[in-house]
């Protein structure tokens, strides 16, 4: 579940900025740095499906929170 939420995330904000929207309009914010992570096959990298032709990690993502960097708190 959360891959897939991490992956619907990363997709959209691609899309985003391939339609023009300036990093400095979209806020990120994503449960896990797998693209990072010791278990990841492809460090640095997050791909859409098994064929590996799309990189949604790429060289622009800017992640602006991290869930262990946040709190529900108020």
């Amino acid at each position: 579940m959360v891959l897939t939420f991490i992956f619907s995330l990363l997709g959209v904000s691609r899309t985003v900025k391939r339609l023009g929207i300036p990093d400095e309009r979209i806020i990120l914010m994503l449960a896990d740095d797998m693209a990072c992570n010791a278990r990841n096959e492809y460090p640095a990298q997050v791909f859409n499906n098994e064929n590996h032709k799309l990189n949604l990690y790429g060289d622009n993502v800017e992640v602006n929170f991290w869930l262990k960097d946040t709190s529900p708190r108020v």
